[in-house]
């Protein structure tokens, strides 16, 4: 897990000015890293994820780790890495989330 996570934190110096957001397949992998990144853990038993996903969208916080619950309704125009810390589920789920960057064009 350290090595995704220099990993992620080399895509956030590389795109200083973008959101960030990393999926992982479960809840606990989802609190490790985010943990290990020092930022928000994002998904469905999470109690607070409006305050998340609001410092997110505000650009309070350029980096979000989450499960596949972000993608519901999500429409942020400055994602630019969309970073897969396992292999999607399905090639539906992959597309989803790989769309969630470059919005804006």
């Amino acid at each position: 897990m350290e090595t995704i996570a220099h990993f992620v934190r080399q895509q956030v110096r590389r795109h200083p000015h973008s959101k960030v957001v990393v999926y992982c397949q479960t809840v606990p992998q989802t609190k490790a890293l985010a943990a290990l990144l020092a930022y928000d853990a994002y998904h469905h038993h999470a109690a607070d994820k409006d305050i998340k996903m609001g410092a997110f969208q505000s650009g309070a916080t350029s980096l979000i780790v989450s499960t596949s619950a972000f993608g519901i309704g999500v429409d942020i125009r400055d994602i630019r890495v969309i970073i897969h810390m396992d292999e999607p589920r399905l090639l539906l789920d992959y597309g989803q989330e790989s769309s969630r960057a470059g919005r804006d064009g």
